[in-house]
């Protein structure tokens, strides 16, 4: 009981936290799905390409994975967690 008011409490006083959790909550069910997609893929691609084990396998798809992944974070930071304006404005770059 306790546990779920200061949740709700959290969740009504942090404005960034519902956009946060929101995009964990999407951003992993993405990542299931195209994994289940991509392990249908590799089962077809081998049999039809066995002799292809290895650059099926081991490079074409963890691209698609890390791919992903790298893009979901670029999005994350670009997005979701703004950088404080007092630390933009001493940027270098």
């Amino acid at each position: 009981m306790l546990s779920s008011f200061l949740w709700r409490l959290l969740w009504h006083l942090h404005p960034q936290l519902k956009k946060a959790v929101l995009y964990v909550l999407a951003g992993t069910t993405l990542i299931y799905m195209v994994n289940v997609l991509r392990i249908a893929l590799i089962s077809i691609a081998l049999y039809y390409y066995p002799e292809s084990e290895h650059l099926i396998h081991g490079v074409i798809f963890p691209l698609i994975i890390y791919g992903m992944v790298f893009l979901l974070w670029v999005f994350w930071v670009n997005n979701v967690v703004k950088p404080k304006k007092k630390y933009a404005e001493h940027s270098t770059v």
